[in-house]
């Protein structure tokens, strides 16, 4: 698997596939926001200088650097 570009990803569902790009510190941080392999996201805004980017786990809403986001292994969800 691998990430999936930003300008690509906005407003799509995505799936976390992998988290094993990142430290196990890094890990447990993101495992604390929601973001376990399996769940779904979404990228809902991308801000003016390209960083940071908005993403929504469940019905959160939090910020995310484009360096994490370039780590994730993410799968696109396909649409009915």
């Amino acid at each position: 698997m691998q990430s999936i570009d930003v300008n690509e990803a906005l407003g799509k569902k995505l799936m976390i596939v992998s988290l094993r790009r990142f430290s196990v510190a890094k890990r447990e941080e993101l495992y604390i926001r929601g973001l376990l392999p399996g769940k779904m996201l979404q990228l809902v805004q991308i801000s003016p200088m390209g960083d940071p980017l908005i993403i929504r786990v469940d019905q959160q809403k939090f910020a995310m650097n484009c360096d994490t986001w370039a780590q994730l292994d993410l799968e696109e969800i396909p649409t009915c």
